[in-house]
């Protein structure tokens, strides 16, 4: 069976109504029980207020680098975190033209963060509106 991968409202009854399967393992759902009932920490569950947060987060980026594509700003900035880079699963790098040797062509460096404060970067830039 094929099962969805992402985020998963942490509300117990939604998670319920979403997959009824018995057993520790839900079907529909990448969740597993404990023995103890709660579900095992995956990184996927989320509360709803934080789910709206990032869903926030999303639409107001969307603007903001639409707006940039508007105005013209297409400029390479792919990323490189610890042992991974953007250009490593990019389909256009034969033509996108990003050569890391010449000057002003250099990745952006993610920092390594957890999931809280990344969720505070967050609701620093929606000004705490959700």
């Amino acid at each position: 069976m094929l099962r969805p991968t992402g985020i998963v409202n942490d509300d117990e009854e939604i998670i319920e109504k979403m997959d009824a399967s018995p057993g520790p393992v839900k079907e529909a759902l990448p969740l597993t029980r404990k023995k103890d009932g709660s579900f095992a920490e995956n990184g996927l569950l989320m509360s709803r207020e934080n789910i709206d947060l990032v869903s926030s987060y999303a639409a107001d980026k969307l603007k903001e680098l639409g707006g940039g594509i508007l105005d013209g700003e297409i400029g390479m900035h792919p990323y490189s975190r610890k042992d991974r880079e953007a250009c490593t699963f990019c389909p256009y790098g034969k033509v996108c033209g990003f050569d890391k040797k010449l000057p002003g062509y250099e990745k952006r460096v993610l920092p390594e963060e957890g999931r809280e404060e990344i969720l505070e970067k967050m609701r620093e830039r929606c000004g705490g509106s959700v």
